[in-house]
């Protein structure tokens, strides 16, 4: 938040009588704006997540992207990595960066998700190789639900403005951080990963 004077300068610019009009059509169109910085963050992080892939990551043909079919005020709220081997499947993980928005907050969260919910009472959650993928994350940075098999909290903010706000500041610095943390979980995990998919899918 900006302090008080510059807070009470930018109120006495833009409430000028020669700045109404712009600043009016501005309020009126605040949502489809944000929705629109929004949808750019995302192509950004899609683009970046793509330049960045480590080569061991790159050589894996099968892995696709995908944006999920859930969006937020028309705009996507998450973009996943899988393997195309399993995409058929009722159930699958796969790799993803998404964020999560209420009245209180605004989250990133990356790490390994579920194409669908997948109780923590269901048999999946006692396969071996689940087991064994959840001692491999459980550093305590992780948490995981019927949604996330781990995920990790990477930015946070009060509200979607004042995220957008600081990735505006810094962009780079913000997309650098979630490239890093999708590709280090990706390259820490992927064996792990595809032998659960394998598993589950011989269920």
């Amino acid at each position: 938040m900006p302090n008080k004077n510059a807070h009470d300068e930018i109120v006495k610019f833009v409430t000028q009588p020669k700045n109404l009009s712009a600043t009016m059509t501005i309020l009126l169109q605040s949502d489809e704006i944000k929705a629109a910085a929004l949808a750019n963050f995302w192509d950004s992080i899609k683009k970046s997540l793509e330049a960045s892939m480590p080569k061991r990551m790159a050589a894996k043909p099968s892995m696709v992207w995908g944006f999920s079919t859930h969006r937020v005020e028309n705009v996507y709220r998450d973009l996943s990595w899988w393997s195309k081997s399993f995409e058929s499947e009722k159930r699958f993980a796969s790799y993803s960066v998404q964020h999560y928005l209420n009245a209180h907050c605004f989250e990133l969260q990356v790490g390994v998700g579920w194409n669908t919910e997948v109780p923590l009472t269901s048999p999946i959650q006692k396969i071996k190789p689940m087991q064994n993928l959840y001692q491999q994350l459980s550093d305590t940075r992780f948490s995981r639900g019927e949604w996330w098999v781990a995920k990790e909290v990477i930015e946070e903010a009060d509200s979607l403005p004042d995220f957008l706000k600081k990735y505006g500041e810094n962009p780079k610095a913000v997309v650098g951080n979630i490239c890093q943390r999708f590709w280090s979980v990706a390259d820490e995990t992927f064996e792990l990963v595809e032998a659960v998919n394998k598993s589950i899918q011989k269920m």
